[in-house]
């Protein structure tokens, strides 16, 4: 090197400069490979170390549960249940193992004692059989150690199992199945095979007659035969079948307010079949029976509906507008409702509107907009006023254009009466003139 040195011109830097990182990593290269042949040596020990220590802590290990086993299995199964729990790793197949010697304990004690002692050779022999230059294999289960030596701590705990002793007894008292087919029959007869009000107690309908009761002479009093007629043919044979509130048999009824209830509630389905005279009589006499105004003013759209259903005979519509007035009536003067619905307003509103009488319905509208009614349809009665009130302004012009035109007419009448009376007047003229002459 130093030969070397003597060739080099010691004042040219930068080739010194270069020799000398040249040096630098070569001695770099040679501590690295040291540290890492130092590092793999200690490493090789360290894994030897533990191999070493692996294998004689099995039999510790392992002796203390065989031990364990022996000294109490003479005592309670109180052991099987710490043991129970299979720790993870080889020590699986040993705990297998301790289970039944546990078992036969009650009936061999002598034979309990040798069986471990004869695990405890299996055990010794085991880890004399691996090679120990298996050193990967080794560090498994000192890993898998870490879990063995917990369900080991909890092995305290189970000299305080007397205390949980009732909770492993619980267990065969579960087991008697003669009572399980007893339980069922208990049930039965106890709890009731559905609930109460899903079986409505049945009236006793054996002696009661299906013919008319007393109070139907007086109800029909005031109808004429045809309409009695129409009445027994439509509503008491039903030959169309239709699923009629009406009960039967009709001896049912003792009242006549109980029928003409139960009447009412299926008059939807009648008022196609009955004369609009039956109905509308049955109504009257049934007005007597409304406790208040609110059943008044049910009782009334549905009169309501059967007048409009039939406003195609004559003086069907007229008889729907006046009930309409007499419920609105009702409803706002003597109830003041407010925010509700009050479906004769709104029929009465559909009417004007047909009949285009735009003004009446739009009056209604602004006492519903007052009251704050509800109406479902177009978001309201202010929607409806609205479209009433577009309605009412085409319709104004619509007149007047029309009594303009009718001013026109009539001016151009008076224009031609007064040609034609000043056309007379020259004629006569003419005439006087010529007489004279």
């Amino acid at each position: 090197m130093f030969g070397l040195l003597s060739t080099y011109d010691l004042t040219d830097y930068g080739s010194f400069r270069a020799l000398g990182i040249v040096l630098t990593l070569i001695a770099v290269i040679i501590v690295l490979v040291i540290t890492i042949a130092v590092y793999s040596r200690s490493r090789k020990k360290e894994i030897a170390g533990a191999a070493a220590k692996t294998e004689p802590s099995a039999e510790p290990e392992r002796q203390p549960v065989a031990d364990t086993a022996a000294e109490e299995t003479s005592a309670e199964p109180e052991v099987r249940d710490s043991e129970e729990v299979p720790p993870e790793g080889p020590e699986e197949e040993t705990s297998a193992e301790e289970v039944p010697a546990e078992e036969s304990a009650a009936e061999e004690p002598v034979a309990e004692e040798e069986a471990p002692a004869e695990e405890e050779i299996a055990a010794e022999e085991t880890p004399a059989e691996e090679p120990a230059a298996e050193e990967q294999p080794v560090e498994e289960p000192a890993a898998e150690e870490i879990p063995v030596e917990e369900p080991m701590a909890e092995e305290v705990p189970a000299e305080e199992a007397p205390a949980e002793e009732p909770a492993a007894e619980e267990t065969p008292v579960k087991e008697p199945a003669a009572e399980e087919p007893a339980q069922p029959e208990v049930a039965a007869a106890v709890v009731p095979a559905a609930p109460f009000w899903a079986q409505p107690e049945e009236e006793d309908l054996s002696g009661v007659s299906d013919e008319p009761p007393a109070f139907f002479d007086d109800m029909l009093s005031d109808m004429t035969q045809e309409e009695k007629d129409a009445f027994f043919s439509v509503v008491i044979d039903n030959p169309e079948g239709l699923a009629l509130r009406i009960r039967r048999p009709l001896g049912v009824y003792k009242e006549e307010k109980e029928f003409l209830r139960d009447f009412f509630l299926s008059v939807g389905k009648l008022r196609a079949s009955l004369p609009a005279g039956v109905i509308e009589k049955l109504y009257k006499r049934n007005r007597e029976y409304m406790p208040n105004d609110y059943r008044m003013t049910r009782l009334n759209g549905k009169m309501i509906a059967v007048y409009f259903f039939k406003r195609a005979e004559e003086g069907m519509l007229d008889k729907c507008i006046e009930l309409c007035k007499e419920d609105i009536a009702l409803n706002i003067e003597r109830r003041k409702i407010k925010d509700a619905r009050l479906p004769s307003l709104k029929r009465l509103v559909l009417i004007y509107a047909s009949q285009k009488e735009f003004e009446k319905a739009i009056e209604l509208c602004d006492t519903a907009i007052e009251r704050r009614l509800i109406d479902k349809k177009d978001t309201g009665y202010e929607a409806r006023r609205d479209k009433l009130a577009a309605k009412l302004e085409k319709q104004l012009e619509k007149e007047e254009r029309a009594r303009m035109r009718e001013e026109r007419r009539q001016e151009r009448e008076r224009r031609r009466q007064e040609r034609e009376r000043k056309r007379l007047e020259r004629e006569a003229a003419a005439q006087a003139s010529a007489d004279s002459e």
